[in-house]
Parts: structure tokens; sequence; C-alpha cells
């Protein structure tokens, strides 16, 4: 097993390929983005034959009280000691040189998350790409955040912004009922999804299965119609 620290990584510049070292060896590291600026890690991990390491350990950096553990869909979710979602991996990937898929999966361990790559099909031609790719939450909740307290500061304005909200989830067979287990009032929505952001463990798990739904139903048209386009990331992410 390799073990590959996520904030100590080679760093690779955004859409150049890792430039390649005297000798090939069997594995090449690299990484693109800054998660904790709102956007993705790209990890490239290159096995470059047979003999190169099939499982690489990723020690992650989480606050006291803090959590690591797998999503249904085989990603990583990383909460803080609230709950609050501070970041996560996504389901890992790992292609051939043809493009194809191989198989891989994560496995956490305590604040440790291994990534294991299957290299047991002789017809997987190298080098072999695996991919975790890490998104922070961090940046979208702020953003949400912020545009919440604007809303509420907008006084008369509101109840025109929330009547054209009102319109947009009627419009959207599928965000009615979501809308509707929320209270039926984009006021109500609005409640919860500042919970949501402060700390999600605080909502109960229908809530939040309605808030999620809601988003996902109505997309950006209805959270940019509220001034909330932050906030759609931050609620529509698999974590």
């Amino acid at each position: 097993m390799t073990e590959c620290r996520l904030d100590d990584l080679v760093e690779t510049i955004e859409g150049e390929e890792p430039r390649p070292p005297v000798s090939p060896p069997t594995q090449q590291r690299g990484r693109r983005g800054d998660p904790y600026a709102g956007g993705s890690v790209t990890i490239n991990t290159v096995l470059m034959n047979a003999s190169a390491p099939d499982s690489f350990a990723y020690p992650v950096n989480v606050p006291a009280g803090g959590s690591v553990a797998l999503t249904e869909s085989g990603g990583v979710r990383i909460a803080d000691a609230s709950g609050t979602a501070i970041g996560f991996l996504e389901t890992p990937w790992a292609k051939d040189a043809t493009g194809k898929d191989v198989p891989t999966y994560f496995e956490v361990a305590g604040n440790t998350v291994t990534q294991n790559v299957d290299l047991s099909d002789p017809t997987i031609q190298f080098p072999v790409v695996a991919d975790p790719d890490m998104w922070a939450v961090i940046k979208a909740a702020a953003g949400c955040a912020a545009e919440i307290a604007g809303l509420a500061l907008a006084g008369a304005k509101v109840l025109q912004v929330f009547l054209k909200a009102d319109k947009i989830v009627k419009s959207l067979k599928k965000a009615i009922k979501f809308y509707n287990q929320l209270g039926g009032k984009m006021g109500k929505v609005i409640a919860a999804l500042k919970k949501y952001v402060k700390n999600k463990s605080s909502l109960s798990k229908k809530q939040v299965d309605a808030l999620e739904g809601l988003f996902r139903s109505g997309g950006t048209i209805l959270l940019n119609a509220v001034g909330l386009g932050s906030c759609w990331a931050l609620v529509t992410r698999d974590y």
C-alpha cells in the first residue's frame, strides 16, 4: 500500500500533464485545484505497469470530533464535529490507456481513505490513471449563508421574490411534493435552508430529503430566482 497525503501531493498546473521523470516509475502523482477555494482537487495517480502498487492510502485532516465515512454511492463524506459536511471524495474511477474502466473502490479506516485498484485483468493496457476527486463545500456554504443574509435584508422585495419562487415551484410537478413537505411556503424553505447551511444535523432526515429533493427538482431556476445560486451546489452534491 502506498500512502499519499491529500494535502501533500506533487503540484501540477491546471491543464498541464505531469512532467515525466527521468526514469519511468511505477507510480506518478499530481494534484490540480484547491478545494478550500471552493473547487475540486484532482489527484492523478498514474500506474505505469503491472508491478505498480494497487492500493493508495490518503490520510485526511479532520477537525477534532469530525468524521470520515463512505457514502451510498461509494464516495467519502468528511464532516466536522457538528456533522456538517466540509468536503468529500467523489466515487473513485480508474481507466487504462485505452479508456477502459478499471475496477476501483474506497475503504475507510479511521481518518484514512484507501483507494484500491484491481489490476488482475490481463487485458489492461498501461498506464492506468486512478483519480479520486476531492470537492469541498466550505466556500459554497459561506456563499449560500451570505446570500441568505442578503435576502433577509432585502425588506419589501422579499415578498415579490417569494411570490415568483412560488409560481416556479407550482410549475414544476416534481418539486411540489417536496415544497409542501417543507411547509408550502418559501419563507419556511429558506428557514430550513438556513439550518441546513449552519448545521445540517439540526434537521430531520425527512426535512433534509425534502430540501435536497426540492432543489434537485427545481434546479438552478428556483434558487437563482430568489438570489441563492450558491446554495444549489451545496445542497445537491452527493455527500
